[in-house]
C-alpha cells in the first residue's frame, strides 16, 4: 500500500506489476467531481469536495448506470464520476512523465474504465502516467433540453471529461505526471469524444495531443436528437413544458430511466438516423458551452486546439455490426438498402432520390448480384465499415489537414493475431481486423492470452504501445510515419510489418468523395479573404446551382464601430463554412414579431449556376426592404446602412469573379425600402462605378417614407439628456436590446407628414453618402445615368393591413397627417388645414368618418408609393439617355407576399417578390404560376444581361411617352399610365412652397 496527498485529500493506492515485471502504482476510484445526484442530475459537473482522512483507492469505482456490453446485465450507479491513475513512479527529482488520458467507448450508452478491458500493464512498461475515467452515459450524460434557463443544454458527459482534464491539471504532478504534456486518447465513442475535446473551446490548455481510434467527431452516430419528451412518454408522462419534464425525469429511479432509454434506442445506430444520446450543438445560454457550432464548421474555420493528432481505423470495423446491433435491428438493413443512405444527406426516406442513392450504393458494393446475407458478408462488412466508421474519419482527416498547424498521423490496422480480443470474443471468422481489436495491443484485458516472448503477439504489442507512447512523449510516433498532407493522405498500415502508403481504400473513398460532392452538396471557392465552402442545391428545373451563405463582407460593427461606417472584412484562417444563412440585423421579424438576429450581421449570400473564371455571368445584387446624430464631431453623420451596401458592392467588385460573376455587369435591385435604397445608391457619389443597371420595385428616393431625420434629441431624452460624445459612448456600450427599446419608443409612424426616425439623411464632408437632396441630384443630372427598370403594384396601399392600428389611425383621424413632408407646409396652418380637406374630398367625397376601405388603400398607395415612383420615372426620363422600363404589377395568384385576408383588387405591395424568389410561403405552383415565375425571372435576368427586359415588345419611356407594361394574366403595354389621381398630386406638388417640385 502507498499513501499520497492530492488537492482534495489523502488517498491510499496499491502496487502492481507491468508487462516487463517492474512495479507500478495504482490508484482507483478517485473522485474528480461531486456526485451528480438530485438537482445535479443531467447538469454540468461540479468540483469535487475535499474529504477528511485517507480515502482508500485500491478497488475500481462505480461505472455509470448502463447495460453491460457483454453480460447485458444492468450495472453501475449515478455516483460514477471517478477515475483511475496508474504511474510507474511517484514524485521525485527528475523529469515528469507524459500523461495519457483514456476515454472508453460504448456508443455513449455502455462501457467503463474497468481494468477487465483497460488494464495498465502494457502502457506502464513505456514510462507514461495513465488516467482512465468514467463519465455519465445515456440519458444521465446526454439529456438535452430547449429551455436554456433549466441548465440542461446537453453534453454533460463531455463536460464530465473536461472536469476530469481539469482534475489532471491540478493533481497529476502528485503522480509524477506532466500537466503540460497530456495526450487524450480513446476508441470508438471514446475516439469521437477525444476529437470533440480537441474541437471544444472548453479544453483550451487542458490537452496537448489527441489519438482517435476508429471514430471522429464527424461520425453521424456521434450526434443525437433531443429525446426528453420521448423518454418521458415511454415512462407514461406527457408534457411539452421542459421544466415539468426535467422535474419528472429527476425523480424517476435511474434503473427505470435505463429501461426506458433501451426501449427507444435501437435501429438508429445504423447511421441512417440521429441517435437518442450523444453530442448536441448547444443553444445559447449562461452556461459555458462544450459545443456551440457543428464540428465540421469548427474544423473548416480552424477554431480548435491545434495539437498533434493520430487518427485511424481497423480494416474491417463493420464485422462488429453482427454483434453490437441486435438481429431485429440489423435484419432490415440487409433487406432494405435505403437504410444505408446516410441521414446527413437530408434525403426523404422513400423518395425517388433516396431510392436512387440506395441503388448506387448497392451497385457499388454488391454489383448486380442479388443481396444474400451469407454469400455477401464481406461486402456488407465493407459497407458498414465505410458508412459507420471510415468515411467520416477520412473526411475529418481530409478537412482538418487544410486547417491544422500541427501534424496529423493516419493509420489503418490490418494486424491479426491472438491479441485481436474482440474478434475472438465475438466468434467472428471472416478475415480482417474487428472494431476494437487495436485495444488488445494497448491494454491487458481479462481475456488477454499468455504472451510468449518473441512471438508475433509480443513483438506487435510492444511496437504499437511504443508508437502511442512516443507520440505522447514528443508528438511524433516514429520518424518513419509521415503525416498527412493537404492533397495526399499518407497513412501507416499497421500489420505484421509497418508500411507507409497513400490514400486508404482509394476506390471506396473516391465513391464517397464523389457522393459528397453530389449529395452532401459541398463546393470550395477561394476569394480574397480566404477559402470558403458552400453547398449545391437544385433550381426550379432540377439543375444544380452553388450556394454560399453568410459570407462576411465587412468587420462586425460592434463596440466603437456601432453606428459608424463599415470597415473592410478581415481575412480568415482555414476554410469558412458558407453553408448556412448568416445573422440578420437585430430586429423584429416581419411575420412572427419576435426579436431575431445580431449586430454582427454584415454578411451576404452568393448563388451561382457554375463556378468558373471564364465566360462570366451577369450579377444581380438584391437589397431587402439608421442612426443619425446632429453633432458632427462624434462621427455619426448617418446613412451607415447605405454605406454597408456600398461596402458589399465593393466586395462584389473584388470577389464575384471567383463565383463566375462578371464585375463589369452588376445589376442592383430591391423592393420597398430596398427599392428606395437602390435609387439612393444610383444617386450617391460614393457608389459610382460599382454597378451598371438598376431595378426599383415599389420604392424610390422620392417616396416620403424613405427619408430619415436627426433624432438625437429624442434619444438624448431616453438616456437622461446626454449629448454629443457622451451620448455616443452610452449608445455604443448599452446592450443591443436597449437600442431596440429606443427605436420602439421613438416609433415608426406610417403617415407621410413626417420624416422617419430611421432613413436617408443628407450628410456632408468626407465619406458623405448623400451630400445633396435626391431631387436636386436628379434634376441637375449629377448621378450615374444607367438603364433603369421601375415598377409598382396596383394596390400598394393594402399593405397597411400588416401594420398595427396605432400606425394607421392618425391618417384617418387627422388628414393633415396625409400631407407629404416634401411640401414643406407648416402643420396646423390655414394652408395645411385646407390641403387636408382637399385630400379627404378627393378620395372620400363627403364621408364624415372615413373608414379603412379601398378608398383609404388607394390614398395611402398613391401618397406613399405610386406618385413618388411615377415622378421618379418622369424626372429621370427628362435627363437620362439610358433606357427606362416602367411596369405596374396587377397579377393576382396564390403567390402573394403578405397573407392578407381582405378581398383584393389586384396585386399589393411586394407581390412581385414571390415570382423572383422562393419563400417559406411558396405553395405548389399551378401551371399559370409556374409560367409567370419563369416570365418574371426572364424579364429581370434579360434586363441584367442585356439592359432590356424584352426586346421589341417592352418599350422604354422617353421624354414624351411614358410606356408602361401592365403585368396581368395577359401583360399589356400602354402608351401612358392611366391613374386618375396623378393630376391631383401633380397640381399639389406644383404649388409646393418648399422647392420640392416633382413636376
Amino acid at each position: 500500500m502507498v499513501v499520497i496527498q492530492i488537492e482534495s485529500g489523502k488517498i491510499r493506492g496499491k502496487v502492481g506489476v507491468d508487462a516487463r515485471g517492474r512495479k507500478f502504482y495504482s490508484f482507483q476510484n478517485i473522485p474528480y467531481a461531486a456526485p451528480p445526484l438530485g438537482e445535479l442530475r443531467f447538469k454540468a459537473p461540479q468540483p469535487v469536495r475535499p474529504w477528511q482522512g485517507t480515502k482508500t483507492c485500491t478497488h475500481e469505482g462505480n461505472e455509470s448506470v448502463s447495460r453491460h456490453l457483454m453480460t447485458k446485465k444492468f450495472v453501475g450507479c449515478e455516483d460514477c464520476l471517478n477515475l483511475n491513475v496508474y504511474t510507474p513512479q511517484l514524485p521525485k527529482n527528475g523529469k515528469p512523465l507524459p500523461v495519457m488520458f483514456w476515454i472508453h467507448g460504448g456508443i455513449f450508452m455502455t462501457g467503463s474504465n474497468k481494468s477487465e478491458l483497460y488494464g495498465p500493464e502494457f502502457l506502464m512498461a513505456e514510462d507514461v502516467v495513465l488516467v482512465t475515467i468514467n463519465y455519465r452515459l445515456g440519458i444521465l450524460g446526454f439529456l438535452s433540453l430547449d429551455d436554456s434557463s433549466l441548465g440542461v443544454p446537453g453534453n454533460a458527459g463531455f463536460k464530465d471529461m473536461v472536469m476530469a482534464l481539469k482534475w489532471v491539471q491540478g493533481n497529476i504532478h502528485h503522480f509524477s505526471g506532466d500537466p503540460d504534456n497530456v495526450t487524450v486518447f480513446g476508441e470508438s465513442a471514446g475516439a469521437a469524444a477525444a476529437h470533440l475535446l480537441m474541437l471544444s473551446p472548453m479544453t483550451k490548455g487542458l490537452l496537448h495531443k489527441v489519438i482517435a481510434q476508429s471514430a471522429s467527431a464527424l461520425n453521424n452516430w456521434v450526434f443525437s436528437k433531443r429525446s426528453a419528451k420521448l423518454i418521458a412518454k415511454t415512462l407514461g408522462f406527457c408534457s411539452s413544458d421542459d421544466r415539468k419534464l426535467v422535474e419528472f425525469l429527476r425523480n424517476v429511479p435511474a434503473q427505470e430511466l435505463l429501461k426506458a432509454q433501451i426501449r427507444i434506442d435501437s435501429i438508429d445506430f445504423l447511421e441512417n438516423d440521429y441517435r437518442f444520446f450523444g453530442a448536441v450543438v448547444e443553444r445559447p445560454s449562461d452556461e459555458e458551452p462544450f459545443l456551440s457550432e457543428r464540428p465540421l464548421d469548427i474544423i473548416l474555420k480552424g477554431n480548435y486546439n491545434h495539437v498533434p493528432l493520430i487518427i485511424g481505423y481497423n480494416a474491417r470495423e463493420g464485422m462488429a455490426f453482427d454483434n453490437i446491433i441486435p438481429f431485429r435491428a440489423r435484419e432490415p438493413f440487409f433487406k432494405n438498402m435505403e437504410l444505408s443512405v446516410p441521414f446527413s444527406l437530408n434525403v426523404q426516406r422513400g423518395s425517388k432520390i433516396s431510392k436512387n442513392v440506395a441503388d448506387k450504393i448497392k451497385r457499388f458494393y454488391f454489383g448486380n448480384i442479388e443481396q444474400n446475407r451469407a454469400e455477401n458478408a464481406l461486402q456488407y462488412y465493407d459497407l458498414v465499415t465505410d458508412t459507420c466508421f471510415l468515411r467520416d474519419i477520412y473526411f475529418a482527416v481530409k478537412y482538418q489537414a487544410r486547417t491544422s498547424t500541427k501534424p496529423i498521423y493516419f493509420y489503418k490496422m490490418t494486424l491479426e493475431t491472438d491479441l485481436n480480443i474482440f474478434k475472438k470474443l465475438a466468434g467472428a471468422t471472416a478475415p480482417g481486423v474487428y472494431h476494437g481489436d487495436d485495444m488488445g495491443y494497448l491494454f491487458k484485458t481479462a481475456f488477454t492470452p499468455e504472451i510468449v516472448p518473441g512471438s508475433v503477439e509480443n513483438i506487435s504489442q510492444k511496437k504499437i504501445t511504443k508508437l502511442w507512447a512516443n507520440f505522447a512523449r514528443c508528438g511524433d510516433p516514429t520518424p518513419e510515419w509521415k503525416p498527412v498532407e493537404v492533397d495526399k493522405i499518407n497513412y501507416l498500415e499497421i500489420g505484421t510489418e509497418m508500411r507507409m502508403k497513400v490514400n486508404p481504400e482509394p476506390e471506396r473513398m473516391a465513391f464517397w468523395d464523389e457522393f459528397t460532392t453530389r449529395f452532401h452538396k459541398m463546393t470550395l471557392v477561394k476569394i480574397d479573404q480566404g477559402e470558403l465552402i458552400g453547398t449545391i442545391s437544385k433550381d426550379l428545373d432540377g439543375n444544380n446551382f452553388c450556394s454560399f451563405r453568410g459570407i462576411p463582407y465587412a468587420k462586425p460593427p460592434l463596440g466603437k464601430l456601432r453606428f459608424k461606417a463599415p470597415q473592410p472584412a478581415q481575412p480568415w484562417q482555414g476554410i469558412f463554412p458558407a453553408t448556412e444563412n448568416g445573422n440578420c440585423c437585430y430586429s423584429k421579424n416581419l411575420f412572427s414579431k419576435k426579436m431575431l438576429g445580431s449586430e454582427d450581421c454584415l454578411n451576404l449570400n452568393v448563388y451561382t449556376p457554375k463556378i468558373q473564371e471564364t465566360d462570366l455571368l451577369p450579377v444581380m445584387v438584391y437589397i431587402h426592404g439608421f442612426l443619425s446624430l446632429e453633432d458632427k464631431s462624434v462621427g455619426i453623420p448617418g446613412n451607415a446602412g447605405f454605406k454597408d451596401m456600398v461596402m458589399a458592392l465593393k466586395w462584389v467588385q473584388k470577389n464575384i469573379k471567383h463565383f463566375g460573376g462578371d464585375a463589369r455587369n452588376v445589376t442592383i435591385f430591391g423592393t420597398s425600402a430596398g427599392g428606395a435604397a437602390v435609387h439612393f445608391l444610383m444617386l450617391s457619389p460614393m457608389s459610382q462605378g460599382l454597378f451598371h443597371k438598376v431595378v426599383m420595385q415599389s420604392g424610390c428616393a422620392l417616396n416620403p417614407w424613405s427619408r430619415g431625420r436627426n433624432c438625437d434629441r429624442e434619444i438624448s431624452d431616453f438616456f437622461g439628456k446626454k449629448t454629443g460624445g457622451e451620448l455616443l459612448e452610452r449608445l455604443q456600450n448599452v446592450p443591443v436590446e436597449v437600442i431596440l427599446q429606443v427605436q420602439e419608443k421613438i416609433g415608426f409612424g406610417l403617415a407621410p407628414s413626417k420624416k422617419k426616425a430611421w432613413g436617408l439623411v443628407i450628410d456632408h464632408g468626407d465619406g458623405a453618402f448623400m451630400p445633396q437632396e435626391p431631387l436636386e441630384i436628379i434634376t441637375l443630372k449629377k448621378f450615374q445615368t444607367l438603364p433603369l427598370m421601375v415598377g409598382f403594384a396596383k394596390c400598394e396601399g393594402m399593405v397597411v393591413e400588416t401594420y398595427k392600428p396605432a400606425r394607421i389611425t392618425p391618417m384617418l383621424q387627422n388628414f393633415e397627417n396625409n400631407i407629404p413632408h416634401f411640401l414643406g407646409i407648416e402643420p396646423g396652418s390655414d394652408k395645411s388645414e385646407a390641403l387636408a380637406k382637399k385630400i379627404k374630398q378627393k378620395y372620400f367625397g363627403n364621408e364624415e368618418i372615413p373608414g379603412k376601405n379601398h378608398k383609404f388603400y388607394e390614398m395611402v398607395g398613391d401618397n406613399l408609393f405610386v406618385y413618388g415612383i411615377y415622378s421618379t420615372v418622369k424626372k429621370h426620363s427628362l435627363v437620362s439617355d439610358a433606357p427606362i422600363y416602367f411596369y405596374r404589377m396587377s397579377l393576382e395568384t396564390s403567390l402573394t407576399f403578405f397573407q392578407i385576408k381582405q378581398a383584393k383588387r389586384g396585386a399589393i405591395h411586394c407581390d412581385d417578390i414571390p415570382y423572383l424568389f422562393k419563400t417559406v410561403f411558396t405553395p405548389s405552383l399551378s401551371s399559370l404560376e409556374r409560367n409567370f415565375v419563369k416570365k418574371f425571372v426572364q424579364w429581370w435576368t434579360n434586363f441584367a444581361r442585356f439592359g432590356n427586359p424584352e426586346r421589341n415588345t417592352w418599350r422604354s419611356v422617353n421624354k414624351t411617352e411614358m410606356w408602361i407594361l401592365d403585368i396581368d394574366k395577359k401583360p399589356t403595354l400602354h402608351e401612358k399610365l392611366v391613374h386618375e389621381t396623378l393630376p391631383f398630386w401633380d397640381k399639389i406638388y406644383s404649388e409646393s412652397p418648399s422647392g420640392q417640385k416633382f413636376v
